[in-house]
Formats: C-alpha cells, structure tokens, sequence
C-alpha cells in the first residue's frame, strides 16, 4: 500500500517556518484590537451623554406612571377577605413611589399629613389631584393604623382611586415641533 504521510510532508513544504518572537506578537494584536474597540465605543457613548442624549436608551427604567399602573394590576390578586391590611400597605406604597417618581415629592419617608402639607405648598398637584390624594392616603391610614376594616367593594374603590389619580397626572407628551425657517 501507498503510505499517505510522504504524500502529506510533500505537500506542507510550502508552509515557512515561524519567526523568531512572531508566536508572542498575535496575542497582543488582538488585546490592541479589543481596546481600540473599547475606545471607539466609549467615545460614542460619552458624545450621546454629552449632548444630552439618552447613553443606553434600550436600558432607561420605564416612566414612573407605566411603572405604578402595571403595579396596581398585579394587586388585584390580594382583594380577598384576610388580606385588607396587606392590600392597602401595598396600593399605598405603590402611590407614594409614584407620586414620588412623578413629581419628585418624598412621599414614602413621609407621614401623610407631612407629605399632603409639602404636596400643598409645592403646587405641583392640582387641588382637585390633592383632595382625591388626601381622602385616598387617609382611608389607607385608617385601615394600616386605625385596625379600620374594609371589605373588597371598599378595595376596589380604592384601587380605582389610585388608578384615576395615576391616570390623571400622568404627563403630556411634547410634540414635535417643525422646524421653520427664519428670513
């Protein structure tokens, strides 16, 4: 039989052979490759932040309102007959992180009576968005500290007062307004 490794040397002899110290320099053209890429990509985000665009816009946390209505959904499972206190904790909690996010008012380290002075004298709720926040944080109370009962008609309602309110201050988009030219 034909022996095939004569065959096979034959045919690699036009392969040359290495350079002395080329072995070592592949690794350190890939490890400058990859930096420059970290670079390029470093550069372009640092223009976006500096020209006030959004760096990573895929990771921006959602608007605080998409945020507060998703959450007021997944509560519908705790209106039952046991559980009033624990729903009216959260539907609680869930406004003031909203109206926190919204308008920047630090409703959840506050009392209701600090947060609804501060939500007065800041006007950034309207009183018609005041007085429907300060009927609904007070039956919240009363359930959370006055041992108040409530029955699930009752936590419907205020599911649905905090729905409305979300509902009712969640901001107007800016249009886009057309360029015009100046003469």
């Amino acid at each position: 039989m034909n022996d095939p490794l004569p065959k096979l040397i034959e045919d690699l002899k036009w392969l040359k052979e290495p350079v002395p110290g080329q072995e070592h320099s592949i690794p350190w053209m890939w490890i400058a490759l990859g930096a420059g890429l970290v670079l390029v990509v470093a550069l372009i985000l640092g223009n976006r932040w500096r020209k006030g665009k959004k760096v990573l816009p895929f990771l921006a946390p959602p608007m605080p309102h998409v945020q507060a209505l998703a959450a007021l959904r997944g509560l519908e499972s705790l209106m039952e007959p046991g559980r009033e206190k624990e729903f009216v904790a959260e539907v609680s909690r869930i406004a003031r992180v909203y109206i926190q996010g919204r308008f920047g008012l630090r409703a959840p380290h506050r009392s209701t009576e600090e947060f609804l002075w501060e939500a007065g004298q800041s006007r950034l709720l309207s009183g018609e968005h005041q007085d429907l926040l300060a009927r609904f944080l007070m039956h919240c109370d009363l359930v959370k500290f006055a041992q108040k009962g409530v029955v699930v008609d009752e936590m419907r309602g205020l599911l649905e007062s905090a729905r409305s309110f979300v509902d009712g201050t969640i901001p107007e988009e800016n249009p886009i307004k057309p360029k015009t030219k100046t003469s």
